[in-house]
C-alpha cells in the first residue's frame, strides 16, 4: 500500500461509519495517521481486514491507553511517535507491545526500545545529549534527525544496514559509522564540510545540498546527489571501481570513469578524449568539447545539453530507444545537426523558450512519446504517431494535438496555459496544471483526469462522467467537493489539498476502490491525508505514475536542466508497472 491516513477523531461517528462501514468485512484495508493523540476507535478499526496506525503519544498516560486498545485491535503495522519531552522513564511501565513495527523517539526518552521494530527514528532536539547506546542490534534502519544540536552519546551500533541522516547545524556531531551499513541518505540544511568518514562497507550513497566528501568508499556502487542549481561541484578523487551508476547535476570530473558503470545522470567530463565505459546503458552529458564523441552500442537512453558547441546526431548508435537534448543558454547555444535515427521512439527536447528546435519532429512517423519545454507550441512541433505528450508551453497552436495521442499532459509555463476543447478529442488520459478550465472543454473520451494548480474554481459539470480515476491538487479553493458533481464512476480518487470535504462525499461511489485524501481542510483542521483500499484491486495504471516535474521545491523553476538532469526522467507510467500507485505525485 502507498502513503497514509487521517482525519478519524474529527469524522470518526459522522463519515466514516456511516458511510464506509458498507465496505465492512468486504476486502478492503485501511491505513491511519493520526496528528494528535486520541483514543483509537475499536469498533471502527477492527472492521477492517487489513490495518496500519500510526499515533504519537505525548505522555505516560497517553501510552498506557493507546497499549491497551492496540492489543485488542491488533493492527497489521503500527507506527508509535513518543513525542513526550518531561523525561519520565518508560522503562517500567506500560510494555511497549511487540506489534510495534516502527518506532519514533527524541533524545529525552528513557526507557526500552523492542527488538522486533524494523525503523527507529532519534529526533536529537536541541541543547540534549543523543544516546546512541540505546539502540537494540537488531534494528536495521535507522533515522536521525538533529535540530542544532552536537552532544552524542555512545555509537550506533553495528548491524545497521540503512541510515538516513538529517543535519541541519554548520557544524554536525562528531559521528562514527559501523561497517555493517550499506545504504545512506545525507540531507543538510546549513553548507558544511563534513568531519566525518563514510564506511567502507556503503554500497548506496545520495547527497542531498552541498555536502562532499574527499573520497568515496570501494564497495560503493550507486552515487546520487543534488545540487543547489548554483552550485558547480568538482569530483577530483578517482571513483570507485565498483561503481554502476552515477548521477551528479552539475558536477565536473577529470577522472576516469570505471568499466563497471552502466547508468551515468548528468556529468561533465572535463579530461581529453572522453572515455565512457562500454557497458554503459543510460548516459547524460553537458558536451562543452569539440573533440568526437564515441558513443558505446550498449546505450539505450542518451541525453546531451549543448554549451556553444553544436553536436552531430548521426554519432548517436541505433541502440538508442530515447534521446534527450537540452540547447543551453541563450548566450551559450549549440544546436544539434544531421538527423534522429528510426530507432528512437522517445524524445525529449527544449527549445529554451523562444527558439525553435532545428528538428522537423511532425514528419517523424518513429516518434511514439515526446516531452518538450517551448514557449510556442505549433502543429510541425508534434509527432503525427505520438501516443504520449508532454508539454511545458505558454501556447499552443488550435488543432495540433495529433489525433492519435491518447495520454496528454499540459503545463503552463510562464504563465496560465489557455486550452481549447479541440485538444482532447481523442485523449483519453489527460493531466492539466497552471492552466484555466470551463464547462464543456473536457470530452467525455476522458478516463484518466488529473488537475494541479487552475486558475479558476472547479464547478459541476467540469469533470466527465466517464471519469474513473480522478486526482486532484488544487490550490486556494472553497469548494465543496459534492458541487463538482462527480460520478459514481470513480474507482480511484485522490485529493491532496484545495478542496473541502463533506460526510456526504462517497455516498454515491459504488464502485470505488482506492480513496486518497492528504492536506485536507475539514471544519478548519488541516489534516494529512486518508487512505482506504480495496485489497488485490490492481490500481497501477500507469498514466496516474507519469511525473516528470521535479518534487522538490528548490528544483521547481522550470528550467531544462532542471528536468533533464535533477529529476528527470521520473515517467514510469509505459516502462515500469511495480511501483505502488500514487507514489511518484
Amino acid at each position: 500500500m502507498s502513503n497514509t491516513l487521517t482525519f478519524f477523531s474529527v469524522w470518526r461517528n459522522m463519515f466514516i461509519k456511516n458511510k464506509i462501514l458498507k465496505y465492512r468485512k468486504n476486502g478492503y484495508s485501511i491505513k491511519v495517521v493520526y496528528e494528535q493523540p486520541v483514543e483509537l476507535d475499536i469498533e471502527y478499526l477492527d472492521k477492517f481486514n487489513y490495518c496500519e496506525i500510526s499515533i504519537p503519544v505525548n505522555s505516560k498516560q497517553q501510552l498506557q491507553s493507546l497499549v491497551e486498545r492496540v492489543l485488542i485491535i491488533k493492527p497489521d503495522k503500527l507506527h508509535l511517535r513518543i513525542n513526550d519531552t518531561s523525561g519520565y522513564d518508560y522503562s517500567d511501565k506500560p510494555e511497549l507491545p511487540n506489534i510495534i513495527t516502527s518506532l519514533e523517539i527524541n533524545s529525552l526518552y528513557k526507557g526500552l526500545i523492542p527488538d522486533n521494530i524494523t525503523v527507529l527514528t532519534m529526533v536529537h532536539l536541541k541543547n540534549t545529549v543523543c544516546n546512541f547506546d540505546i539502540i537494540p542490534k537488531s534494528i536495521r534502519y535507522v533515522k536521525y534527525i538533529n535540530k542544532n544540536s552536537r552532544e552524542i552519546q555512545g555509537k550506533i551500533p553495528f548491524g545497521i544496514e540503512r541510515l538516513d541522516l538529517y543535519l541541519s547545524r554548520s557544524t554536525p556531531p562528531n559521528l562514527s559509522f559501523p561497517n555493517s551499513i550499506r545504504e545512506m541518505k545525507i540531507y543538510q540544511l546549513n553548507s558544511f564540510e563534513p568531519t566525518f568518514i563514510l564506511p567502507d562497507s556503503l554500497e548506496v550513497l545520495e547527497l542531498y545540498e552541498s555536502t562532499i566528501f574527499n573520497s568515496l568508499p570501494s564497495k560503493l556502487k550507486v552515487f546520487k546527489k543534488r545540487f543547489n542549481e548554483d552550485i558547480v561541484n568538482n569530483f577530483s578523487f578517482p571513483f570507485p571501481i565498483n561503481l554502476q551508476e552515477i548521477s551528479l547535476p552539475l558536477g565536473k570530473t577529470t577522472q576516469f570513469l570505471p568499466n563497471t558503470l552502466s547508468n551515468l545522470g548528468a556529468l561533465k567530463l572535463d579530461h581529453n578524449p572522453f572515455q565512457i565505459p562500454n557497458n554503459i546503458k543510460e548516459l547524460k552529458l553537458i558536451y562543452t568539447n569539440q573533440q568526437a564523441l564515441e558513443i558505446p552500442h550498449s546505450i539505450h537512453t542518451f541525453g546531451v545539453q549543448l554549451e556553444n558547441v553544436d553536436f552531430n546526431l548521426d554519432l548517436i548508435p541505433s541502440s538508442v530507444q530515447s534521446l534527450f537534448i537540452c540547447f543551453g543558454k541563450l548566450n551559450q547555444r549549440g544546436v544539434p545537426i544531421g538527423s534522429i535515427k528510426s530507432s528512437i521512439k522517445r524524445i525529449m527536447v527544449s527549445g529554451d523558450f523562444d527558439i525553435n528546435p532545428p528538428i522537423p519532429l511532425s514528419l517523424l512517423p518513429h516518434i511514439t512519446d515526446l516531452f518538450m519545454l517551448k514557449t510556442n507550441i505549433t502543429k510541425q512541433d508534434l509527432p503525427n504517431n505520438a501516443d504520449l505528450l508532454f508539454l511545458w508551453c505558454d501556447s499552443i497552436e488550435q488543432h495540433s494535438i495529433p489525433s492519435k495521442t491518447k495520454e496528454l499532459h499540459l503545463i503552463g509555463l510562464n504563465s496560465t496555459l489557455q486550452i481549447q476543447p479541440s485538444f482532447f478529442k481523442s485523449i483519453t488520459s489527460l493531466s492539466l496544471s497552471n492552466t484555466s478550465l470551463k464547462v464543456g472543454d473536457l470530452s467525455n473520451n476522458i478516463k484518466h483526469l488529473k488537475l494541479c494548480n487552475l486558475s479558476n474554481d472547479l464547478e459541476k459539470g467540469m469533470i466527465p462522467d466517464s471519469v474513473s480515476h480522478l486526482y486532484i491538487d488544487s490550490y486556494g479553493q472553497n469548494n465543496e467537493i459534492q458541487d463538482i458533481g462527480l460520478s459514481n464512476n470513480i474507482k480511484v480518487c485522490k485529493i491532496v489539498q484545495g478542496i473541502k470535504s463533506s460526510k456526504d462525499l462517497f455516498e454515491k461511489f459504488h464502485k470505488i476502490e482506492f480513496l486518497d485524501f492528504k492536506k485536507l481542510d475539514i471544519q478548519g483542521r488541516p489534516l494529512n491525508n486518508t487512505i482506504i483500499e480495496k485489497i488485490g484491486s490492481n490500481l497501477n495504471h500507469p498514466f496516474f505514475n507519469n511525473s516528470v516535474l521535479p518534487t522538490r521545491t528548490d528544483y521547481f523553476q522550470p528550467t531544462f536542466s532542471n528536468y533533464l538532469f535533477y529529476d528527470f526522467p521520473e515517467y514510469q507510467g509505459k516502462f515500469s508497472y511495480d511501483i505502488n500507485f500514487f507514489d511518484n505525485f
